[in-house]
């Protein structure tokens, strides 16, 4: 690029109020791309009276130029007029939407302008009718849009046909950055504030507690799991809209001096060094940030066999794969786990190794 020329302006525009995995990865890009190339540019939606909620805190920290769109939980024509005005005024050239509602708003805020609309697709969640047409549309959409971003390559087989065979869709691996994630001495106190002994096993699971991410099976597969010389405790570490049915299921199946829940936290790095396995029990997955974040702190890693978690834990090196919504083997799994300290320590070696060489932003 000439003396002359200026970065290409990105805007990403991302449905989302806490620092997930598609928020790390937007503002990990924004870290790590090259500011003489490309000045990247961030808009998220916000409630109105808390407009710095988690994730704009953290964009307007890292100092990436930021507009917040207030939040409305619905599609708004003023918002679509909004983003119209910012791309104009900021001389935006490549629209990057992440989620059903950016999608739609990049795409009409951005027609009749000299801007290319690029998606990517972190998963989709069919949970109820609605959300299977939300997701219906919206990867039907992406067909028309200049550039689609897959995280893995099972979500690739999702791209519209027509944007693949155009040679406008390709793999795009989520990615962590490795240095964030140091060892800090603190997993004994961390055990201790989570109410968890020195000679118990302890699983975690980290996350949105919805019904794609699996939860409900998982305490299935601690009800499972027989009495034996290593009690093995579990720790839910998120919120989300099935808690209390989660609560009430924990009491119903006699599991509560055995499992909890543990309130969102804005950093779960702690909650990694407290862990001896962590386990992803969903039921779809995009490529899980969670289970690359666990594999930085070299813990072995237990994971249904859906999404990208097979690109991602190569079993049986790096830890286990099971089929989704089956307990019974869940429980198998995590006995498995428990019974061998050497294997898990190898396995969490291993994934440490997998994730510097793949799936770090340096490589």
């Amino acid at each position: 690029m000439s003396a002359l020329e200026s970065p290409v302006r990105v805007l990403h525009v991302i449905d989302t109020s806490r620092i997930g995995g598609p928020g790390k990865t937007v503002l990990n890009s924004a870290r790590f791309i090259d500011p003489r190339r490309f000045q990247i540019h961030v808009a998220s939606f916000v409630p109105a009276d808390a407009p710095r909620n988690e994730f704009a805190a953290a964009a307007l920290a890292a100092g990436v130029p930021y507009f917040p769109l207030v939040e409305a939980r619905r599609f708004e024509a003023g918002h679509v007029a909004r983003l119209r005005e910012y791309v104009d005024a900021q001389r935006i050239e490549i629209a990057h939407g992440h989620g059903y509602r950016s999608d739609v708003m990049c795409w009409i805020a951005t027609r009749g302008r000299p801007v290319a609309m690029v998606t990517t697709h972190h998963g989709w969640i069919r949970n109820t009718p609605k959300q299977a047409a939300f997701a219906t549309g919206a990867r039907l959409l992406s067909g028309l849009f200049d550039g689609v971003e897959a995280v893995s390559a099972k979500l690739f087989e999702e791209v519209p046909l027509l944007a693949r065979r155009r040679g406008r869709a390709e793999i795009v691996h989520n990615a962590i950055v490795l240095e964030d994630y140091p060892v800090r001495g603190v997993r004994a106190a961390e055990r201790t504030a989570l109410g968890v002994a020195a000679d118990e096993f302890l699983l975690g699971v980290v996350g949105r507690l919805s019904v794609e991410k699996g939860a409900l099976e998982m305490l299935d597969a601690m009800a499972a799991l027989r009495a034996g010389p290593v009690r093995v405790q579990l720790r839910f570490v998120g919120e989300g809209p099935l808690q209390a049915e989660l609560q009430t299921k924990i009491s119903a199946l006699g599991l509560a001096q055995r499992v909890a829940i543990v309130p969102h936290r804005p950093d779960v790095r702690p909650i990694y060094e407290a862990l001896d396995a962590l386990v992803c029990p969903s039921r779809t997955e995009g490529l899980s940030n969670v289970i690359m974040e666990a594999m930085a702190y070299a813990k072995p890693v237990l994971a249904t066999r859906v999404g990208g978690n097979p690109e991602l834990v190569d079993a049986p090196h790096t830890g286990l794969l099971v089929p989704p919504q089956e307990p019974s083997a869940m429980a198998e799994a995590i006995s498995m786990l428990v019974s061998s300290a050497d294997r898990g320590s190898a396995m969490g070696a291993a994934g440490r190794q997998r994730v510097e060489a793949t799936f770090s932003f340096h490589t």
